[in-house]
């Protein structure tokens, strides 16, 4: 079963599997955790993966497939980790036919389809995903519902990239928190996220965001064209 350990800080594990393994690059487990961690596992022959001894805490799971796969990646998902406690993942089924996918963007000229969904709290809406190895999230502080909310300091609205700085131990990653970050309501960025719909029975967003991001490496990321599209929070 592939394996990754993240030693020292982590006291809980979750382990999954997926469908076609020949079709996956990797497993990430992305945390909302402080300092912020991520892990990464390829599953074995059959499918099964685990990651233990992980830092207690909501973790957005992924599986990431093998560039040219005729397959369409499944929908990631939040699992719970909780101290002393394994959690189970679920199955990842990957299909040939699309499902369409409740995040779409444009990222410096290249589109990338995103699954995902969203956390409502404390009327702050907060969509966290990968666009390829980096870390999307997309967060709307004061939601009221349909309308523009600009990304500023002053709003607290944002959308951020981030770069996974990692080192190797035993030749497998262990990932402490981001490189380099890019942000809309920073230095010189800026961004608009338009909701569209907004249905709070069924728990679905629609809309459409844009921004120039600004890079903690002094570069300019721009997302275009980006779509949420029927999007479920919880």
């Amino acid at each position: 079963m592939g394996t990754i350990s993240f030693r020292n800080t982590a006291t809980g594990s979750l382990s999954g599997t997926v469908s076609h393994p020949s079709e996956v690059i990797e497993i990430l487990a992305s945390g909302n955790t402080s300092p912020a961690q991520q892990f990464t596992v390829k599953p074995d022959a059959n499918g099964n993966f685990l990651i233990d001894q992980m830092s207690p805490g909501e973790y957005f799971v992924a599986a990431i497939k093998v560039l040219g796969s005729k397959y369409f990646e499944p929908f990631g998902r939040y699992v719970n980790v909780s101290e002393g406690q394994h959690a189970n993942a679920g199955n990842f089924v990957f299909s040939v036919n699309p499902p369409t996918y409740p995040v779409v963007v444009t990222l410096d000229g290249a589109t990338v389809r995103a699954a995902t969904n969203a956390r409502f709290t404390d009327n702050v809406l907060l969509v966290n995903t990968f666009l390829g190895r980096l870390a999307f999230r997309l967060t709307i502080k004061d939601f009221k519902g349909v309308g523009d909310y600009d990304c500023t300091a002053a709003t607290g609205s944002n959308i951020f990239l981030g770069e996974w700085k990692s080192t190797v131990s035993s030749n497998r990653p262990t990932v402490y928190g981001y490189g380099h970050t890019w942000n809309a309501n920073k230095d010189s960025g800026n961004g608009t996220i338009r909701i569209t719909d907004y249905d709070p029975v069924n728990k679905t967003i629609t809309g459409n965001f844009s921004a120039d991001l600004t890079g903690s490496d002094n570069t300019v990321k721009k997302l275009r064209g980006g779509e949420l599209n029927q999007l479920q929070y919880r």
